[in-house]
């Protein structure tokens, strides 16, 4: 489209208006008939004058008043060092290099959660929330930065949007106000927890007596240990493994002080050598292609140390090439954990830094070089493995066969191969382009999905529910609604990375490689709970229902919605019986076909929502205690159906919170009861 602004003029709109009848928009000429803003239709002729056509901004502009000005700067996470620090000084009323307060003062931050606590902004007159928080203590934390230093008059703005959250709370002020925070807490219970520390303390002497040992060695910087490289664990494993046997008597003293006061109980010795045992593992792991190539990531990653909560497997989406290693992350580089990313930094989205919108094109890594220019990853694509997708029961299977291992299905089940990226980049383009409210997203991951190896897990049947329990991984994949994406090496070497074809342009791309289609993924190590129905007819079929028809839509909408509802009480439950928060489990359903039958039935499952598991579903899955979480659950909905309860589908005191805001249509008591 070509606009010739010689033939354009710029003039004043006259007294006409014509409002829209559906939205109230007000337009200064017919607009070809149509409401610019929601798209209804016009009224031939202008609106009559009055009733609404005052308007406020035209009123304020023709007051003879000073002009008030409004200077908004992005203060996030992602905000680059130098520019964060700067925006905090100038907000404050601290000008550097003889800065001119006039243009440089800043007077509103537009800021994230990141600002919620632990950052020095100065006294503020006002907060203004987009959405209502998810707890009491986020809404605490961001209302009280208001007013703190003795100002006469400080106000706090929340705006409720019109979803399920907000609405609840806007109803409810007193809930989100005042209600008594959850009590802090500690995992002292969990004996996977101990052993992994027991390993990490183990690891730590092990190497320390090989630095000590060989000066040559260098462990690097890794959060999670400084092992060095894994390429080099099978030439040094058998020293390392001799120190820490050597260790052992310490180990066992390092183990006790650990169980002292813990909930967990157990020999130290005992502890200890099951502990170390799990270190056979570590050749294996260290052994795997195409993985971070620092041996504490990947044995964190694998289960054997533990995460202390840190972001371990954040990825980069780098909107400029980056040129030095000091200091890293590189400016221009914006992070995300690989779950999310493979939503948000996915080829073809758009996403917004700092005013300006960046668009992803493909895939590259980069990791510091010793203070001089990064060096880039041979393969951004990172891990890759062939897997079955069945579009039908949402199930993965890690060996991919003739039909879903897991429904039975053959017409949508489809044989892909899975990427674990290193890294993402943007178009690189020198010309930005700002951000005026609109972005593309044009792809997003599905929902997790869960494998299960029902070899490795018990087997027990309980209240009419058959149980499993063990370890599992959760997948979250972006197949890019089924098509894959498909990428090729761009002209320049690895530091250009892999281009999504179809949104590189045809000179960038490296016509001599081979292209390869992948669906993007990320992993999550951790436990599961199986719960499904004994009886297969408990569950609620409607196979006897003509396929397709309008009654078996609704009966099988119905089932999902009864099993997501039970799945959530099942949390709830879960959460009280364990003393934690109910975001430390995740929880759905998924359908499975019954042995020697046609039909479909539902399952439940929980998993430990923290990366490797902290055992608290693997607990709940033994026999005794899985039967005192049905009694529970039982005892939950039966409090649910009390008059003081007054709720007819769900809400947060039963079934809703902050992280299931996308099953609240679903989610109702009576059907889970």
């Amino acid at each position: 489209r070509l606009v010739h602004l010689e033939r354009c003029q710029v003039a004043q709109p006259g007294d006409e208006r014509w409002l829209c009848p559906r939205c109230g928009w007000k337009h200064s000429h017919a607009n070809a008939g149509v409401c610019m803003h929601c798209r209804a239709r016009l009224d031939k002729e202008p609106s009559p004058p009055g009733g609404g056509e005052y308007d406020y901004y035209a009123a304020l502009a023709r007051e003879e008043r000073p002009v008030t000005r409004l200077h908004t700067e992005e203060l996030t996470g992602q905000t680059e060092r130098d520019d964060a620090a700067a925006r905090q000084a100038r907000f404050q009323g601290i000008f550097l290099r003889e800065e001119p307060a006039l243009p440089s003062g800043i007077d509103v931050l537009s800021v994230t959660t990141t600002m919620e606590a632990g950052v020095d902004i100065g006294a503020l007159l006002a907060v203004l929330m987009a959405n209502v928080p998810p707890r009491r203590f986020n809404y605490q934390q961001r209302v009280g930065r208001a007013g703190r230093r003795g100002d006469p008059l400080s106000v706090a703005l929340t705006v409720a949007r019109e979803r399920s959250h907000d609405q609840y709370y806007f109803n409810r002020t007193a809930a989100i106000a005042s209600e008594p925070p959850p009590p802090p807490y500690l995992a002292t219970d969990r004996r996977p927890i101990i052993a992994r520390v027991l390993v990490q303390e183990a690891l730590r002497r092990g190497f320390e007596r090989l630095a000590d040992e060989d000066p040559t060695f260098e462990g690097g910087s890794n959060v999670h240990g400084h092992y060095g490289e894994a390429k080099a664990w099978d030439a040094r494993r058998p020293r390392v493994l001799a120190f820490v046997e050597e260790e052992r008597p310490a180990l066992e003293r390092f183990a006790a002080t650990l169980l002292t006061r813990a909930r967990a109980q157990g020999d130290p010795a005992t502890l200890t050598a099951e502990a170390l045992a799990e270190l056979a593992r570590a050749e294996a792991i260290a052994a795997l292609e195409n993985e971070h190539p620092d041996l504490s990531q990947r044995l964190a990653e694998h289960g054997l140390l533990p995460m202390f909560g840190f972001p371990t497997q954040v990825r980069h989406l780098f909107t400029r090439f980056p040129r030095a290693s000091q200091p890293w992350p590189p400016p221009g580089a914006i992070d995300r954990d690989l779950r999310i990313a493979v939503s948000e930094f996915a080829p073809g989205n758009e996403i917004v830094v700092d005013k300006f919108v960046y668009r992803s094109v493909g895939l590259v890594g980069f990791v510091p070089h010793h203070g001089r220019r990064p060096q880039a990853v041979h393969d951004p694509l990172g891990r890759a493995m062939p897997v079955g997708l069945c579009d039908r029961c949402k199930n993965i299977d890690e060996t991919p066969a003739e039909r879903c291992r897991t429904c039975g299905e053959e017409a949508d089940y489809r044989q892909v191969e899975l990427a674990f990226p290193a890294g993402f980049r943007a178009e690189w383009a020198r010309e930005r382009r700002r951000y005026e409210s609109s972005l593309d997203r044009l792809s997003r991951a599905s929902v997790p999905r869960v494998t299960v190896d029902a070899a490795r897990m018990g087997k027990h049947e309980a209240g009419g529910l058959v149980v499993r329990g063990g370890p599992t991984k959760i997948y979250s994949v972006n197949d890019n609604h089924g098509q894959c994406f498909t990428f090729q090496r761009g002209r320049g070497g690895a530091e250009f990375g892999l281009l999504e074809v179809s949104h590189a342009q045809r000179d960038w791309l490296d016509e001599h490689d081979e292209p390869r289609q992948v669906a993007l993924a990320a992993a999550l190590s951790t436990d599961v709970l199986i719960a499904r129905a004994a009886t297969p007819r408990a569950a609620g079929f409607s196979h006897r229902l003509p396929d397709g028809s309008e009654a078996a839509r609704l009966v099988s909408t119905a089932r999902r919605a009864a099993w997501t509802s039970l799945a959530f009480a099942f949390r709830t439950a879960a959460a009280v019986k364990l003393d934690v928060e109910v975001g430390e489990l995740e929880c759905g359903i998924r359908f499975v076909r019954d042995e020697g039958s046609a039909l479909l039935t539902p399952e439940i499952f929980l998993a430990d929502a923290i990366e490797n598991g902290a055992g608290y579903v693997s607990f709940l899955a033994r026999e005794a205690e899985f039967a005192d979480l049905l009694a529970r659950v039982s005892a939950l909905v039966g409090s649910w159906e009390s008059e003081e309860h007054g709720c007819d589908t769900s809400c947060y005191v039963c079934l809703r919170d902050w992280s299931n805001n996308p099953y609240h249509p679903l989610l109702d008591w009576r059907l889970a009861a």
